[in-house]
């Protein structure tokens, strides 16, 4: 179905985070482990990688602030800063497109054009079909996985996993999904939405 090489700031501005410091800085401010760490604060960091996200293209007319067919301009104007920098590969955080299946045949072209690895993650904007299919117009190995770069292991999630909009009516998830929301919205939980989605249990894929 789909070729495979495989908000206007729709493209939330991509930053660049060093894997030497991904992890730390948050809890440990007063500790001397800290104060010793920070000495290295001018080293060159080890390996930096690119994040792009909500992307939301579409070939429709613009909705308030969405400028929909804008993300192609936007999404061109990311790569071409991604690619002046030494990054070992760029993950997509979720959203490329915002409806339309179609859409993935448009956008993803432009997205490729970003040099070395890159990686997906999902959003609930991508599902205009269910996850095994959208898996695979990603080139994704699961909807859920994990990679490694220079003894980093970055382990991707599905927030989607248990959802109205992910899975087949019927289906165990779609079922499990269901019960989730009702449950929520009983209970007067402002989470309580139908485009929101949860993490299922099993991680019989996942790689260990």
């Amino acid at each position: 179905m789909l070729i495979k090489p495989r908000k206007p700031s729709m493209i939330q501005k991509f930053m660049f985070i060093s894997a030497s410091v991904t992890l730390g800085i948050s809890l440990f401010a007063s500790t001397s482990a800290f104060a010793e760490r920070n000495k290295h604060k001018d080293k060159k960091p080890s390996f930096e990688f690119g994040l792009i996200t909500d992307i939301q293209y579409c070939d429709c007319d613009a909705a308030g602030v969405r400028y929909y067919r804008n993300s192609i301009s936007k999404l061109q104007e990311a790569t071409d800063e991604l690619n002046q920098h030494d990054l070992k590969f760029t993950v997509q955080m979720g959203d490329m497109i915002d409806r339309n299946v179609d859409s993935f045949n448009t956008i993803l072209p432009y997205f490729y054009k970003i040099e070395g690895p890159k990686y997906n993650v999902l959003g609930n904007h991508d599902f205009a079909v269910p996850t095994d299919q959208v898996v695979d117009i990603l080139g994704m190995k699961n909807q859920y996985y994990d990679f490694f770069e220079q003894g980093w292991r970055f382990v991707v999630l599905d927030s989607n996993d248990l959802s109205l909009y992910a899975n087949e009516p019927g289906s165990a998830k779609y079922q499990q999904a269901e019960k989730m929301y009702n449950q929520l919205h009983a209970s007067g939980a402002k989470n309580a939405q139908t485009w929101n989605g949860g993490v299922g249990l099993s991680t019989n894929d996942m790689a260990t």
